[in-house]
């Protein structure tokens, strides 16, 4: 767990999900605006499973791993990996609470997630945009991230970044 201070001075703590954090971040969820919603879902969502939950706030990690942002007792930001079959390979998702963007939070916490994967063993982290989040797609090329369309679906981006170099 670590504590940081965001661009206005509040302090955050980083850490990951913990079986008592369901509520919390079923909280953040549904503070989500709509649009934050879609464009994290790639569609709308009334609200998340008891599945996903269950998953991020349980101690099995060997589906990948979560971070999440805090202020005071608020979910402000999420990030995930989930391995892919040969473990060498993640998917990844971030969001971050519509007050708390344009901050610097969103680069702070999915460095942090980068880290923790390679530490991990994971070689790759990719994950699917939709073209219309420019946003995000900026946000990921600044990292290193590649940006490819889907060939399936011009709606979608797909982004990809080599972890080992």
């Amino acid at each position: 767990m670590t504590t940081q201070a965001c661009a206005d001075r509040r302090a955050l703590t980083y850490r990951a999900p913990r079986p008592g954090d369901a509520t919390a971040l079923r909280a953040f969820y549904r503070a989500l605006s709509d649009s934050s919603r879609r464009l994290r879902f790639m569609g709308t969502i009334a609200r998340l499973s008891s599945a996903f939950i269950d998953r991020l706030t349980g101690d099995d990690h060997a589906w990948g791993g979560a971070l999440m942002a805090l202020d005071g007792d608020t979910v402000v930001a999420i990030a995930r990996f989930d391995l892919a079959a040969n473990a060498e390979f993640a998917e990844f998702a971030i969001v971050v609470a519509d007050a708390y963007q344009r901050q610097g939070l969103g680069r702070d916490l999915m460095t942090r997630l980068m880290a923790a994967a390679r530490a991990g063993g994971v070689r790759r982290l990719y994950g699917e945009v939709l073209a219309e989040n420019v946003r995000m797609l900026a946000f990921v090329r600044g990292l290193g991230f590649s940006v490819h369309c889907d060939p399936l679906d011009r709606r979608v981006m797909l982004v990809s970044l080599d972890l080992t170099v």
